[in-house]
């Protein structure tokens, strides 16, 4: 019989316990919302296009075909609108399902023994939308203190992430605006400034661009600016070529090509990306909205979600001054940003998916060999949000070395991506950094950090990583594969943790989660999972300390293979 004393701390316990799932719970629910509304979004205008309601174009109508096909969607004597307008239907019938049972994104996304695992583990999610709105009632209903129950819908969520926000947004913009182009591109940081109101021209009207160029000289104009603490506005310029435009070359400063607008973003820099032709990527207005950058376009008809619109009914110079003065108005709005400008130039790889690393090596067996004969030891997906404090980019280039050094190839998103391009780490010239074997099977043309792309979408890793796997002919959670998360987010983030971790990878952190001391969770969250799913959590805040966990772990994931 329990005794006062007991009981007491028992229910203290349990009172921690489901204070710390419900905030896990709420924090992935937020997160997967988020995704959700702007992935329902890029869906919506893929339909769109396909029915002409939008300016904008079907790009990618290989791709469209060969996902239709895995859809059950017949591509015979049918027109590429047609098979957009199904497509679309599909991907949204699967945002919004409410009964149970094998969804079609799903199926063609994850990997028959993963879809297996989530059935016995009642991990298999209805949809995004089911799953948030299932967890939120959770957290409300006080009644409920089993933190458990919890934490098993914390990691449904994390599955929901991959079928619905990653998966989903990553078909549908492939089909609307073409697959990833894997270029190499300079972006001219050592441009920009912190403390102007930056503009950014992306494939602009040169007769628009020349007014706001002018409109920026204007004394009225420079006064509005130094009143909201800018020491003057400077315009920059995004081109599809690296050569720059003649019509405004006194007064613009060269910033990008298209494929390095991401980088540029990156920077939290630039105040308002003026986009007349609306060549903005979903990615990039994710990047963009991120940084609380405004993306301003004067084309009603085709400006995706999230642009801003500014009437083309008045005359170009009254456009210009509108868009300087919305620029004024980000800068101030936008004082809580950092703005991380590494004060030089940058050469970078960029555009790697699965689709442009199987054409580049023709197949992804010659990865998965390189796996096996251990010319590759293993592979790290790298992502997350800014860092916290001023070390963590060191700490970062410390990590990375370590890895390189022993033959660990890195895929890279979001800010961590955008840290290693800055630091050189995404250039072919970086492969001196390597183990001599990882150079070996890099030969010279390849970075060994691979650029994936901007914000936390781990769509196209994981789908390289399923592609790799099979070639290994080995279950994804039995290979040397890891995600890193440097820093532990529990907004922007964790939503794609989760999802690498419902898919079998270990996830390695620099820094804790916040769990309000509860062991239970944090058991649960380190190793609850590892004989289900077969993955745990490791936390090292050296990343000397954190380096030498995944090698080991990489190093006993190759023994238990046979492999050398």
């Amino acid at each position: 019989m329990k005794t006062e004393k007991q009981t007491h701390n028992n229910h203290d316990s349990n009172s921690t316990d489901n204070i710390a799932a419900d905030k896990l719970l709420r924090s992935a629910a937020k997160d997967v919302a988020a995704h959700e509304a702007r992935m329902r979004e890029i869906i919506l205008t893929l339909k769109k296009a396909a029915e002409g309601d939008t300016d904008l174009s079907i790009v990618g109508e290989r791709k469209l075909r060969s996902i239709a096909a895995h859809f059950d969607i017949s591509t015979k004597n049918k027109e590429t609108n047609t098979i957009a307008a199904e497509l679309a239907d599909k991907l949204l019938d699967d945002i919004s399902r409410t009964e149970p049972g094998l969804c079609s994104t799903l199926s063609v996304v994850a990997p028959p023994e993963r879809i297996q695992t989530w059935k016995q583990l009642d991990l298999l999610p209805v949809s995004s939308s089911f799953e948030v709105s299932s967890a939120l009632k959770q957290t409300s209903d006080e009644s409920l203190n089993d933190w458990q129950k919890k934490m098993n819908t914390t990691f449904r969520l994390g599955a929901a992430f991959l079928l619905n926000c990653t998966a989903g947004s990553s078909l549908a913009t492939d089909c609307l605006c073409g697959t990833a182009e894997h270029t190499t591109t300079k972006v001219y940081l050592e441009s920009l400034h912190a403390d102007t109101v930056n503009i950014a021209l992306y494939e602009h009207i040169p007769t628009l661009a020349a007014a706001v160029c002018n409109a920026t000289q204007n004394k009225r104009f420079t006064a509005m600016a130094n009143e909201a603490g800018a020491t003057g506005i400077q315009v920059y310029e995004i081109r599809s070529s690296d050569k720059p435009s003649t019509d405004t070359i006194d007064k613009v400063s060269r910033l990008a090509t298209t494929n390095g607008v991401g980088l540029a973003l990156e920077t939290g820099a630039i105040d308002v990306l003026l986009a007349d032709t609306q060549k903005v990527l979903p990615k990039i207005a994710s990047v963009a909205a991120f940084n609380k950058t405004v993306i301003v376009t004067t084309n009603k008809s085709s400006h995706l979600a999230g642009a801003e619109f500014i009437g083309t009914g008045n005359e170009v110079q009254t456009l210009a001054e509108n868009i300087v003065t919305r620029a004024i108005e980000s800068f101030k709005n936008r004082r809580d940003v950092k703005r991380t400008l590494p004060g030089k130039d940058v050469t970078a790889q960029v555009g790697f998916s699965l689709d442009t690393i199987d054409r580049h090596y023709g197949c992804l067996d010659r990865i998965a060999s390189a796996l096996i004969d251990g010319k590759i030891k293993g592979i790290v997906s790298l992502f997350g949000s800014t860092p916290t404090d001023a070390d963590s980019t060191q700490h970062l280039a410390v990590l990375i070395n370590i890895l390189l050094e022993n033959n660990i190839l890195i895929f890279a998103n979001g800010y961590p991506a955008f840290s290693l391009a800055t630091q050189g780490f995404c250039s072919s010239k970086a492969r001196e950094k390597c183990g001599e074997m990882l150079q070996l099977f890099l030969n010279t043309n390849m970075p060994p950090v691979w650029h994936f792309g901007e914000c936390t979408d781990n769509a196209q890793p994981l789908a390289t990583f399923r592609e790799v796997a099979k070639y290994a002919g080995h279950k994804m959670k039995d290979l040397p594969f890891a995600a890193v998360i440097p820093e532990w987010s529990e907004a922007e983030g964790l939503g794609a943790t989760l999802a690498f971790r419902v898919s079998g990878f270990d996830t390695y952190h620099c820094t804790p989660p916040s769990l309000q001391q509860s062991k239970n969770i944090q058991d649960f969250l380190y190793n609850g999972t590892q004989d289900q799913l077969g993955s745990s959590m490791h936390v090292a805040p050296n990343p000397n300390d954190l380096a030498e966990m995944i090698i080991s772990d990489f190093n006993n994931a190759r023994s238990e293979l046979c492999w050398r």
